[in-house]
């Protein structure tokens, strides 16, 4: 009664879930897209039913879940295809698991590495990487694991190269089916299976499976012996050493193969060289010194042979001097050396040139062994300096005679002829014509005239006709160069331009546009910088220009007799200094017309009485001031202009 009761609830379910789906699958909505149109007029489906449905009419949704295509026969449902994460048993949809690789129809085909079963629900064994879906068994182990049995085996931290099945190779140094022990002493790398040394550390070679050392001495230690030693030793491990004076022997038999410096080999040893050997070859001396011959070179070379042959004695060169086979004649007089076979002079001394050392002329300078003269006396050219440039002659060469004439001669068959202009300043390049002036002249149109006094170069104005000066002779200037430079300015110099005589440099103790300046007496050596007046001050100095004298004792107290004397001379030295000032700038051009006119110089005492006005100046509280009677009579008579105010 139970069963049917439960059938007749199935079939309501089955019922009332076939009305839902027809509900929601209405007007062939659930018919799947394809070749031909989608359903009929009737509502017939062509192309099938989409994922879930099934029916004439793809109304009915399949029963089972996950179920992705599904039909109904008599009688029966039955699903056909899962949706993909699921495979079909027994009309149910199982999930094939998270770590199913390739999930098919019917199963879960394979799992991820490291999980195995039905679902891939299992993980493989520690250090399995992948193992069998159906037992687990290891396929692949992790790093540094090999598979034995269907576990993972580890190969041991010395293994190199961990197999699939084994460790199939150490490390140097270690052997073993793990790697687990370590190669005898010395030995850098042996085989896996037995530790029989295959290489050996630096030092060492290989024999019967072990390492022994190759010797302290040995340079090139091979893999099965020592194979060279250093130099001087010989034997199996170079343990023996070379007989004395070799520098190198045979490993076998310590046979010499080179000596020391100074010997030679013969016969497995060595032997001296003597001592006028110069080059003492592998197996005797090749070579002597200068002045002997021999096999030994014990003979010296005969006579005046400077070098002779080795093997006779036969001269190859002579001492200075001397030619010849047997260097017994002499050389042509004033030959230092000459050629030993056809006596041509090699060297003569320094007044002869030439193969037979002719003389060399007077006027030669310098005499050159193989082409006579190098460099003539001034005034002469030529091969051999026989050849006068003449008087007139500015520029003299050795080859081509004169290249340039004085001032007023022009050249004429290598000589220089007088131009017919020369005493008016004209330098021609033949007799009537003037090519140009020297300075103080200038060309008006063709002829030279004289520029105006003081004048070093003129032209004449294309404008107003008028001479015009280029530049002015040292200490004058102006357009004509009719003023004279202040004696203030350096060396008498200032600007040819300026209408204002701006000095160039002031002289020495001087500063100031015009130098109408001094320097202060505080600055060393009395000089300062012309455009400011700063300078160096001396001790006990300071200021910009070291105008300000510095204290240095203390003062003595004064009586008030004292204070009126010293108030009394302060006032009057402050009057001779404003006096003195009035004339700074007293300096007026001078035109050259009157330059017969003389300057005024600076009085023999100028400088006595400025240090003494600077003195009183600042130290007037110690006494009066005093000037010299001459000094007020020069100051009298207009020279304060000079001085600084």
């Amino acid at each position: 009664m139970e069963i049917c009761h439960l059938v007749v609830i199935l079939c309501l379910i089955f019922v009332q879930a076939q009305i839902v789906l027809a509900q929601e699958c209405s007007t062939c909505q659930c018919c799947a897209v394809g070749q031909h149109a989608p359903c009929t007029i009737e509502g017939y489906c062509q192309n099938g039913c989409i994922d879930g449905y099934y029916g004439e009419n793809c109304i009915n949704k399949c029963i089972t879940p996950n179920c992705k295509s599904c039909y109904q026969s008599i009688g029966s449902y039955s699903c056909s295809e899962c949706k993909s994460g699921y495979y079909l048993k027994n009309n149910i949809c199982y999930n094939c698991g998270s770590q199913c690789k390739s999930c098919a129809t019917y199963s879960c085909l394979s799992c991820n590495d490291g999980y195995w079963g039905d679902t891939c629900e299992n993980n493989c064994n520690e250090s399995c990487a992948s193992c069998q879906k159906l037992n687990g068994f290891c396929l692949t182990c992790d790093p540094g694991y090999y598979v034995y049995n269907g576990k993972c085996n580890t190969c041991g931290t010395h293994c190199a190269v961990c197999g699939a099945t084994r460790c199939s190779s150490c490390y140097d140094g270690y052997w073993g089916d793990t790697c687990e022990n370590s190669c005898n002493e010395s030995c850098a790398s042996c085989q896996k299976w037995d530790g029989y040394c295959l290489a050996c550390d630096p030092g060492y070679y290989v024999y019967i499976g072990k390492c022994n050392t190759c010797g302290t001495h040995c340079a090139v230690c091979g893999a099965t012996r020592c194979s060279s030693c250093y130099d001087g030793y010989w034997g199996d491990t170079c343990e023996n050493s070379c007989n004395e004076s070799c520098a190198s022997c045979q490993k076998w038999n310590g046979y010499c193969l080179t000596c020391d410096p100074g010997y030679y080999v013969y016969i497995g040893k060595c032997n001296t060289c003597d001592t006028h050997c110069a080059v003492c070859g592998a197996t005797w001396c090749s070579s002597c010194r200068v002045g002997y011959w021999g096999n030994k070179c014990e003979n010296s070379c005969t006579g005046r042979c400077a070098s002779c042959q080795q093997s006779n004695g036969g001269c190859l060169s002579c001492k200075p001097g001397y030619m010849g086979s047997t260097c017994d004649e002499r050389c042509v007089e004033y030959c230092l050396e000459c050629d030993r076979l056809d006596g041509n002079c090699i060297s003569c001394d320094k007044s002869h040139w030439g193969y037979a050392c002719d003389a060399c002329n007077v006027q030669c300078k310098i005499c050159n062994q193989s082409n006579g003269c190098l460099e003539c006396n001034v005034g002469y050219y030529g091969q051999t300096c026989d050849k006068d440039c003449g008087v007139y002659c500015q520029n003299c060469d050795r080859i081509n005679g004169c290249l340039q004439c004085l001032p007023g001669y022009y050249k004429h068959n290598n000589m220089c002829a007088e131009c017919s202009y020369r005493s008016n300043g004209c330098t021609c390049t033949s007799k009537v014509q003037c090519s140009g002036c020297v300075d103080g002249y200038f060309l008006n149109p063709s002829l030279c005239s004289k520029c105006p006094e003081y004048c070093s170069n003129c032209n004449k104005s294309s404008l107003s006709g008028q001479t015009v000066c280029t530049s002015c002779t040292a200490g004058t200037f102006g357009e004509t160069c009719q003023y004279i430079c202040s004696q203030d300015c350096e060396n008498g110099y200032c600007d040819e331009k300026d209408p204002d005589e701006t000095c160039s440099q002031c002289a020495n103790g001087r500063f100031g546009e015009k130098c109408e300046h001094f320097c202060s007496l505080g600055c060393e050596s009395r000089n300062c910088t012309k455009e400011t007046g700063s300078c160096t001050c001396k001790t006990g100095w300071n200021g910009q220009r070291c105008q300000t004298f510095i204290q240095t004792k203390p003062e003595k107290q004064t009586t008030p007799t004292a204070l009126g004397g010293v108030i009394g001379g302060g006032i009057v030295a402050l009057s001779a200094t404003v006096f003195l000032a009035l004339f700074l700038f007293r300096r007026r051009k001078v035109n050259l017309s009157n330059k017969s006119k003389t300057n005024e110089k600076e009085p023999e005492n100028l400088s006595a009485l400025y240090e003494i006005l600077n003195d009183r100046t600042l130290c007037y509280h110690h006494r009066k001031p005093q000037l010299p009677e001459s000094t007020t009579e020069q100051v009298r008579q207009g020279n304060s202009a000079y001085f600084y105010r």
